[in-house]
């Protein structure tokens, strides 16, 4: 229901208009997003009963890594919205939204509806910011937010949606909740062959990748059995392309060898893998936070530390991870504030939202759990989800 073509372009679709002046974080998307897809979106419950397509404000919820702003770019590529990056733009504040679009020369067209704007990078811009600063921001939003204008968009993690929601509420505004979902298996097996194409710079799919890809991807759906729809989520399927197409010397000969290592089952693909490439993204979250010591965006919020977080989370008696002893007080309030603010929405430490996805975090937990000795709720998986690319 929520697609581009049936939604989005209804509710966003303006006159092509380019930013007259250069604003960091502003842009406007000219070119497609070759490798796109799209996702299923769902209205999500429990935010009340906004009608999407009346609102004023519509926030787009996920989990981390899941593709929002891919979405977000094709969707203002699609509509000739203007898109605003909040992890590239200034931090937030009461007139970023209006104050941006006065200086872009675009506030007047926007107040006339004959503009547009797709706001990504909630949960980036909730990490630099206090409270007050990110409540004022909302504030900013609400302010614009008017029936005769085009609805603003804003698209985040789901802790930073929640967070939104709540301060949206306390401006009179009722905004819907978008959930972005998880491919089925037939547009999941595309989706992880487009991107091995593009990790390729081919404008043609190699059938041995094709049949490498289908490989991987079942025998991971047959280790989580319950929460195999983990595998329908882009970040999976990208790390699942990597491993066939992302290694130089990968060439159709070597990619038959793998097939038959797969099928031989003396090749080896673990869940762990998979999910380490999806949380080393996490942690480059971390780049735009301001630390005294800068080797700490390197070795905090690893993908080791991120997994031993969640095991804390599945064993209640497992204490914290150790932070680095020559860390200031300031750099450990800093990334407490920001892990927290991080965590609230994602992938990993989160409780809400994209529970397949998290389902398939869980897992590598437990099994990571089960090797550190813990065996209070061991993993019924440990010892079979043990294959990784050799």
């Amino acid at each position: 229901m929520f697609t581009i073509n049936k939604f989005w372009k209804g509710r966003l679709s303006v006159p092509d208009r380019k930013i007259s002046k250069a604003l960091e974080g502003w842009e406007h998307i000219d070119s497609k997003v070759e490798t796109f897809l799209e996702a299923p979106l769902h209205l999500k419950s429990g935010f009340g009963d906004a009608d999407p397509e009346k609102s004023n404000v519509i926030l787009v919820s996920a989990p981390g890594a899941v593709g929002k702003s891919t979405l977000a770019r094709q969707i203002a590529f699609e509509t000739k919205a203007i898109l605003l990056d909040l992890a590239e733009a200034d931090p937030v504040g009461a007139n970023t939204l209006v104050g941006g679009l006065a200086r872009t020369n675009l506030y007047q067209s926007f107040q006339q509806g004959e503009a547009s704007i797709v706001i990504d990078g909630l949960d980036e811009a909730r990490m630099r910011v206090t409270q007050a600063s990110f409540a004022a921001f909302i504030s900013d939003v609400a302010d614009l937010a008017k029936p005769n204008c085009k609805p603003v968009i804003l698209f985040g993690r789901t802790g930073a949606v929640q967070e939104a929601w709540l301060w949206l509420a306390e401006e009179g505004i009722e905004a819907p909740v978008l959930e972005i979902g998880y491919y089925d298996q037939e547009r999941a097996a595309e989706f992880a062959k487009i991107q091995a194409q593009k990790i390729r710079g081919e404008l043609k799919m190699r059938e041995p990748d094709g049949r490498a890809i289908d490989l991987i991807m079942g025998r991971l759906k047959s280790d989580l059995q319950a929460e195999a729809s983990f595998v329908g989520y882009a970040p999976v399927l990208i790390a699942v392309a990597k491993q066939v197409a992302d290694r130089k010397e990968r060439d159709s000969q070597n990619t038959q060898e793998l097939i038959s290592r797969i099928e031989q089952g003396q090749a080896k693909i673990t869940i762990t893998t998979i999910s380490n490439d999806i949380l080393s993204r996490e942690q480059r979250k971390l780049s735009s936070l301001s630390f005294e010591d800068p080797t700490l965006h390197s070795r905090l919020y690893t993908p080791d530390e991120q997994i031993a977080r969640l095991i804390r989370r599945l064993y209640d008696n497992m204490t914290p991870p150790p932070l680095p002893p020559t860390m200031s007080a300031q750099d450990r309030q800093t990334y407490t504030e920001a892990r927290r603010n991080l965590g609230a929405g994602a992938s990993v430490s989160g409780r809400t939202g994209g529970e397949s996805l998290l389902g398939g975090f869980r897992r590598v937990a437990r099994i990571q759990g089960s090797s550190y000795g813990i065996g209070r709720r061991k993993s019924p998986m440990h010892g079979v989800c043990s294959w990784h690319v050799n």
